[in-house]
Order: structure tokens, then sequence, then C-alpha cells
């Protein structure tokens, strides 16, 4: 069983980039997710089943050696692992481009990390992919938390890809969403994360991001507050205790950290579009999942 948290992380790029909202959930009867949009209704129901504890993050994989990324031990799989990954039919199932995107993007992970992603035809895989706009947009189980999914239900979904998609959008958002697959978590929720938070205006900015989501799925304003004050302070202030994890110092390169503006901060720390690996992404994961493994 997984300790049943839930982690969300947010992000609005300007008009010329992209969308993106990411959500990281942790779970001891169920399988942790992270996403890139949920709506609020996914997130209301997540969160009344899920939200059990106000120290949510359940012990991080110990390292023998300081490393910049992180992953939650208990979901990774085993070295050497064969990932079987497979699209969904039917209106969701997405075009030929984008399904061969997802494959070639993926792949790179297979790169640096003693795993191996097999693409099949069909659904009948341990992960199984959906491109539904409809359904929260980018998001992803976390580790081994899709193996405890029922075979009907898809456990990644990406929610705004089409065949006009910018290349390096596609880099951005597979490879964040297969390094949650192989257990990676964020990298601004870390120890030692530099990001001293302007709480009030970024809960005001998720306000404004948020609000008529909750609003349209019935909420009172008063309500719909609580529940981006509650999102927010737990997806973006909180951060992993130094006795759950290890950490040398946090990498601003990382695929798994996501965009925040200067103003954001009281620190004037900022964090930019990270669309590629970072060498210490391939580092870690080649750390996690070793070529030489016994």
């Amino acid at each position: 069983n997984f300790a049943d948290s839930i982690s969300y992380d947010t992000q609005q790029p300007s008009p010329e980039t992209f969308k993106g909202i990411c959500t990281e959930f942790f779970s001891s009867d169920s399988p942790f997710i992270n996403s890139q949009t949920v709506p609020a209704s996914s997130r209301a129901a997540i969160s009344q089943a899920f939200r059990v504890s106000p120290s949510p993050i359940s012990a991080m994989v110990a390292l023998e050696r300081p490393l910049y990324m992180a992953a939650e031990s208990r979901i990774l799989w085993p070295v050497g692992a064969t990932i079987t990954v497979g699209f969904v039919s039917g209106r969701w199932g997405g075009t030929p481009t984008v399904r061969a995107k997802v494959e070639q993007y993926a792949k790179q992970w297979m790169l640096y990390a003693n795993i191996k992603f097999v693409f099949v035809q069909g659904s009948d895989a341990d992960v199984r992919i959906a491109f539904d706009t409809n359904d929260g947009g980018s998001w992803s189980f976390v580790g081994r938390g899709c193996l405890s999914r029922p075979k009907h239900e898809h456990t990644m979904n990406f929610g705004w890809f089409d065949n006009n998609t910018r290349e390096d959008e596609f880099s951005r958002v597979i490879l964040h969403e297969f390094g949650h697959v192989l257990g990676c978590v964020h990298e601004h929720s870390a120890p030692l994360s530099p990001f001293q938070w302007n709480r009030r205006l970024v809960i005001a900015y998720y306000e404004q991001q948020q609000l008529q989501d909750y609003l349209k799925q019935g909420y009172t304003v008063v309500q719909a507050r609580q529940e981006v004050r509650t999102w927010v302070e737990h997806n973006i202030f909180e951060k992993y205790s130094k006795e759950q994890t290890q950490f040398s110092q946090f990498d601003p390169e990382s695929i798994m950290l996501y965009h925040f503006e200067a103003w954001m901060t009281t620190n004037g720390l900022s964090s930019g579009w990270n669309r590629i690996l970072s060498p210490t992404d391939k580092s870690f994961i080649a750390f996690l999942y070793p070529f030489n493994a016994v």
C-alpha cells in the first residue's frame, strides 16, 4: 500500500507558448498520478478520496550519493523491466502523428535508463494512453501505480495534442509524463528547492486560473476559493522533508520542473520552460535503473 496524498503543480504559459497544469497524486490504496490539467470535478473527487494526511509525501528513494532529482522508491519498476504501452481505441485514440510523437519522445528515457518501453497494438498494456480533450489535460499515473488500475481505464492522457502541436511542446510534455511513469517527482517540491513563494500573489494567480472551473461544477465562490487555496498550499508551497529525501541541490534545468515567473517568488527566482532532459535527469535515471545492475 502507498501513503495517501495528493499533490498538484499548475502553470499557465503565455499565449504564444502552451497551457499546462501538472498534478501529482500519492495514495496508499490507489496509484500515484501526475497530470498537467485536472478539471475541478475530478480534483474534488480525487481530493475527497485521497486527502487523509497533512504530511502526504512519504519515503522517497534513499540514495547512496547526492543527486538532484527525486523518485518515489516504492513505485519504481524493477531494473531492466519491460513496460508495455498502448493507446485506447475510438474517438480518443489519437492520430498516427501524435502516437508516433509519444513513442519517439518516450523512448528517449531508454537511452539512459535500464528499462524498455514496448509499444503494442491496442490498450492491453501497462501504460494505456488516451488523447481525451475532456479528461483533464495531460496526466499520468506515477510509477507502477498504473498496474492497479482497471484495464478498461487509461492511465495517461494528453489533452491538447494534435497534428499541429509544436515539436518542443511534444518534447516537454511527453518527456515529463514518462518521467513520472518511471517514478520521478516534481523538482520544485524538493527539500532544497530555492523558491520563496509570494503566497498572496501565487494564490491570486491560481484563483484566476482555476476559480471558474470550480464554479462551473457547482461550487459557491467561497467554496471554490477554499479549494484553490488548499490546492496551492498542498501542491505549490509544501516541500518534501529532508528525512524523506536526499538531495544535494536543486536542478533548474530538470524536465520535472515547471515554469514559474519571478513575480511569484519573494527572492525573485523564476524557472524556464524546460523541454529536454537535463544532464542531471539523465544521470539520475541511470542511477535508479543502472545498465550494470547485477
